[in-house]
């Protein structure tokens, strides 16, 4: 879903998997350039959300 976005680079590994990092709501802060951020859920059930630059895609 992430790598369908319009410019999105890979995020897929060799091996099926993505580096990426896991941050509770309540332990993480932006504090600056929170408005280039896109939360995306994988589907309208999912619990959690993940969270894009917009910038860098």
């Amino acid at each position: 879903m992430i790598e369908a976005l319009p410019g999105a680079r890979p995020v897929l590994q060799d091996d099926g998997g993505a580096s990426y990092l896991t941050y509770r709501d309540d332990r993480f802060d932006s504090i600056r350039g929170a408005d280039l951020l896109k939360g995306l859920k994988l589907n309208d059930k999912a619990p959690t959300r993940r969270f894009v630059a917009t910038c860098c895609i």
